[in-house]
């Protein structure tokens, strides 16, 4: 891999482990200066940053003014070391609402990474918003800054909606204790009910309680089978039970 494909490549790491950042807005209560507030976000068929924000908070009123915004994400650590060593990377681009076209896709997406956001909707009136990136700034350390080209940078998923329905749909009804063996061979964590959130080309998403989990695969797939074919090659090696994913 080049230099260029691995610093996208980390890039795009560092987008799907997270599953918040801060999100920076134009001020109208003090004009002339951001505002920046933590911000849960999941990503949506193209890639692009999703996020659920009330009529009433500061950010909608600030991007109905001006919808220039940004999203800064950082790596997630372990709390050790020097936090200016981890990557960080600050995506630019205009925040719209979700069409209502969209928005029942989108809003039962949203709402598979954030089971809590449910409950939001019985106080305030809230709108998910899609964030269409338009620059890219990703710092991989000290010394290591790039703009990265926002088409090289993005990547659709390669799985239609019907295919990761499928699949997300099947592991957690019929394969949850491969979820909790994944989420105890390759990242050490001890789980009790897992459940597969999303997937495409590139890893699935596992959440456990509020905590999202983010499995890599270690070669992109494109289609069902191939997303099949890879995930029982992981039960393989993460258990030495014989049981298949059929």
């Amino acid at each position: 891999m080049s230099i260029v494909n691995n610093t996208i490549a980390e890039a795009r790491d560092v987008l799907h482990n997270a599953s918040h950042g801060v999100l920076s807005t134009h001020s109208l209560a003090v004009p002339g200066y951001p505002f920046g507030s933590i911000t849960p976000y999941c990503l949506d068929q193209r890639g692009m940053p999703i996020i659920l924000i009330a009529n009433i908070a500061l950010h909608t009123k600030n991007i109905c003014a001006d919808n220039k915004v940004s999203l800064t994400i950082t790596e997630q650590g372990n709390g050790n070391g020097n936090v200016q060593e981890f990557g960080r990377l600050t995506l630019l681009g205009n925040c719209v609402q979700v069409s209502d076209t969209e928005e029942v896709s989108i809003a039962a997406r949203y709402r598979a990474y954030f089971p809590d956001s449910a409950s939001y909707f019985k106080v305030h009136t809230f709108h998910h918003f899609r964030i269409n990136i338009i620059k890219v700034r990703y710092i991989g350390g000290f010394g290591q800054i790039h703009w990265l080209k926002t088409e090289e940078f993005l990547v659709g998923n390669a799985l239609d909606e019907k295919s990761q329905t499928s699949i997300i749909d099947h592991m957690n009804k019929d394969h949850q204790q491969e979820l909790i063996d994944y989420c105890s061979h390759f990242k050490k964590l001890k789980v009790i009910n897992p459940v597969m959130v999303g997937i495409d080309g590139k890893g699935f998403d596992v959440l456990d309680g509020n905590n999202k989990v983010r499995f890599a695969f270690p070669n992109p797939v494109a289609t069902l089978l191939e997303a099949k074919e890879i995930m029982v090659a992981m039960a393989k090696v993460s258990s030495s039970r014989t049981k298949k994913i059929s």
